[in-house]
């Protein structure tokens, strides 16, 4: 599809220049920054370097000279990742999210590309026309929400529970609660957003991304805690710095084994507390998956406020035949 500077159209990025992404970008950025309170300009600069050296393979919309929204993908870990998915306001609701999500996976329709594709979309709007051709082409679509608490203040911590210990989470614990998450995940409904929670590998992988890579932005590391139950790995919760006057809860969970003894409520309390000491003036977010009722409702009964849904979608790779 061509375009001239009357007629909208989608274009590939290596025939645009960063300077066509720049306003664009930093309306994004003043998005994330006034709907989620998250520090977008290292996204932006990565993009911006990127998109100079025409490294980022994609597809935008152009109109008048500037892009109005973008999709982008890049292959890692024998799947492939659809990012930023990003329009503006006044083109969310048409057409075009659609035809631009089409282009990319026309492009990726050939061999060499991983048959698992997952992304997600922050802000509402464009899973309007998307939705119904995701769900036609055998993806599965996910509505999750993010939440915020309000207000960081100091709480009472249950009882202690014998046997178990809240600690500072450790890089020598990696594998061994990369096995935890593992378990804590198995047939969980969050597997539907991504496909590193459906194994081992994918969950170190992810952890390492997050606690060494620093994926989700800065870790806090007085409140990223493990909890061990006699001795053995639990569970685990990892905080992230999102900007200056927010945390975010990058990962949380428990083993099956130990739930039902309060370690996940422990672990967020203690996490909680501590982030109180550090800035009590900043304000914690998390998602969750609307699907899992019983973790959205916990966390409203705990204070936290529902700001706006996000959705992710994926479809995973198809499974070998028999006998292979």
């Amino acid at each position: 599809m061509s375009t001239s500077p009357e007629r909208p159209g989608l274009v590939s990025f290596d025939s645009l220049r960063p300077e066509h992404f720049m306003e664009l970008l930093r309306q994004e950025e003043e998005e994330w920054g006034r709907v989620l309170e998250w520090d977008f300009a290292p996204v932006r600069e990565a993009m911006f370097y990127m998109l100079s050296q025409q490294i980022l393979p994609g597809v935008a919309l152009l109109a008048e000279g500037r892009c109005q929204g973008y999709i982008y993908y890049l292959i890692r870990d024998n799947r492939t990742l659809l990012g930023g998915f990003y329009f503006t306001p006044e083109v969310r609701a048409s057409e075009w999210p659609r035809l631009a999500l089409e282009r990319v996976l026309r492009l990726l329709h050939r061999p060499a590309a991983p048959p698992a594709i997952e992304g997600q979309i922050v802000f509402p709007g464009p899973e309007r026309f998307v939705q119904p051709f995701l769900s036609q082409n055998g993806f599965t679509f996910v509505e999750r929400r993010f939440l915020r608490l309000p207000a960081l203040a100091p709480r009472p911590l249950p009882p202690p529970d014998p046997g178990v210990e809240i600690l500072l989470f450790a890089a020598d614990a990696l594998e061994e609660l990369a096995l935890v998450m593992h378990r804590s995940y198995r047939g969980h409904v969050d597997v539907q957003t991504s496909s590193l929670y459906g194994s081992f590998h994918g969950c170190h992988h992810l952890l390492n991304q997050l606690y060494l890579k620093e994926g989700c932005g800065p870790l806090e590391p007085a409140a990223t805690l493990l909890a061990r139950v006699d001795g053995e790995a639990a569970g685990a919760i990892l905080i992230s710095r999102i900007s200056r006057k927010s945390f975010f809860v990058s990962q949380v969970f428990v083993d099956p084994r130990h739930q039902g003894r309060g370690l996940g409520r422990r672990l967020l309390l203690s996490a909680v507390n501590t982030l109180t000491r550090i800035d009590p003036a900043a304000h914690l977010g998390l998602t969750v998956t609307l699907a899992n009722r019983p973790a959205y409702e916990w966390y409203l009964r705990f204070g936290f406020e529902d700001i706006v849904p996000h959705y992710a979608f994926i479809r995973p790779a198809p499974e070998p035949p028999a006998g292979d």
